[in-house]
């Protein structure tokens, strides 16, 4: 026979394997996942950490399998549900390490729960003053939810303990850029250079800022609404923050602050969406922007859950206008979230009265029917929903769930 013919395995070779694995411990499972992050084997990789904690071995391979299958989640996957469900088994286990919090912290960022990520990061940072990372990555939090001067603080401490930190350096420029301040932002675009001389990102924002500097009030409107209006939401919110840092009293400035919140909004940088669109408000933005403003705020806050504070803004938008059927049925939505159905089918019904072809509304009515056990009523307005988008799937799904619940409770023969 060739040496090199492969044997097939029996059953007992199998055996004999799992007792020469369990000879060597617990971590092969965890020392293979190790293996094949490095080679981005990742769903093996999660597998053999899977296997690794059903066998619940040691204290401290159990905590790694976690942490290590909690970073996949988070950084490979993007599933941070996940992730975080993993390191708060991690931090069951070792609750004096900081790397668990750290991760967790960068899960809860990503989905913009903000204040669970710094509270994760403080964590961090008490258990382990010299990593340089986690200053920055909460420094990148309190930027994006506007507290610049936290932000430069902690991208400085990053920096003091990793000097040569390019990632601090950025993030500090564009800090400075979005309090209107191109003369640091410059500076630190330079620190960057100096280390790093062909960095693509400093040169880019360093080119935008020496442009930007001698530029006029009106350059930075005309430049903001043409960023804005092609896509290119942080260039438009650096315009738009330049504008209201060294022209307060422009007469545009207000409205500057307004679309600066649009733009944010389309960043999902919901919480600055909301301090640009009520500085707008409290300026006295021009009254033909007003129900804009109320409106775009009242997504931020919807995207945020505050939906209390949406339906007050949804409400301000329908007092200036009682025909606006997007403010009806996005209303709508958030009293279907607050768990207030009937005044959820109202707004939804007003919207649809408004216009005829509003799938969300005769999707979000169904909903609202179905959580109030009108069945049937449900049953018409996800037909309806169908007839307008016929290849909607989650609303076949709905159909389909319907349907057999009604079937199995006896109510009506559909």
């Amino acid at each position: 026979m060739n040496e090199k013919q492969k044997i097939p395995l029996t059953a007992e070779d199998y055996v004999a394997r799992g007792f020469k694995y369990a000879e060597q411990g617990n971590d092969i499972y965890y020392i293979n996942g190790i293996a094949k992050v490095e080679n981005k084997f990742d769903d093996l990789a999660i597998e053999d950490f899977s296997m690794a904690i059903n066998l619940k071995p040691d204290t401290d391979t159990l905590y790694k399998a976690f942490y290590s299958r909690g970073i996949i989640y988070c950084c490979r996957k993007g599933n941070y549900d996940l992730a975080i469900a993993d390191h708060c088994e991690a931090i069951k286990l070792k609750p004096d390490e900081a790397e668990a919090y750290s991760y967790r912290g960068l899960a809860y960022r990503r989905k913009n729960d903000y204040n669970n990520s710094i509270a994760d990061y403080n964590e961090a940072i008490r258990l382990n003053k010299n990593d340089a990372f986690v200053f920055n990555n909460r420094g990148l939090v309190f930027q994006l939810i506007g507290e610049y001067e936290k932000a430069i603080l902690d991208y400085t401490m990053a920096i003091n303990i990793k000097p040569n930190f390019i990632d601090a350096y950025i993030g500090r420029a564009k800090t400075y850029g979005y309090k209107g301040d191109l003369e640091r932002v410059i500076s630190e675009c330079e620190n960057v250079l100096r280390i790093e001389p062909n960095n693509t990102e400093a040169k880019y924002i360093l080119s935008q800022s020496m442009y930007m500097r001698g530029k006029t009030a009106q350059d930075f409107v005309v430049r903001g609404n043409t960023n804005l209006e092609k896509g290119n939401y942080e260039e438009a919110i650096r315009d738009f923050s330049v504008l209201k840092k060294q022209y307060p009293h422009f007469y545009f400035t207000p409205t500057a602050y307004f679309l600066s919140g649009c733009a944010n909004i389309k960043m999902k940088n919901y919480e600055l969406a909301i301090i640009d669109l009520s500085e707008a408000l409290r300026k006295k933005a021009n009254n033909d922007i007003i129900s804009s403003i109320y409106f775009n705020r009242a997504i931020a806050y919807t995207r945020k859950g505050e939906n209390d504070n949406a339906i007050l803004d949804y409400t301000e938008v329908l007092d200036e206008n009682s025909n606006n059927s997007e403010a009806y049925r996005d209303r709508g939505l958030c009293y279907y979230n607050s768990g207030d159905y009937q005044n959820a089918i109202n707004d939804c019904t007003k919207a649809i009265e408004l216009d005829s072809k509003d799938f969300t509304s005769y999707t979000n009515r169904g909903a609202s029917y179905l959580a109030i056990g009108r069945y049937e009523l449900a049953m018409v307005d996800w037909k309806e929903a169908l007839r307008i988008e016929p290849e909607n799937a989650q609303i076949i799904n709905n159909l389909e769930g319907l349907r057999k619940m009604l079937n199995k409770i006896h109510m009506v023969e559909i």
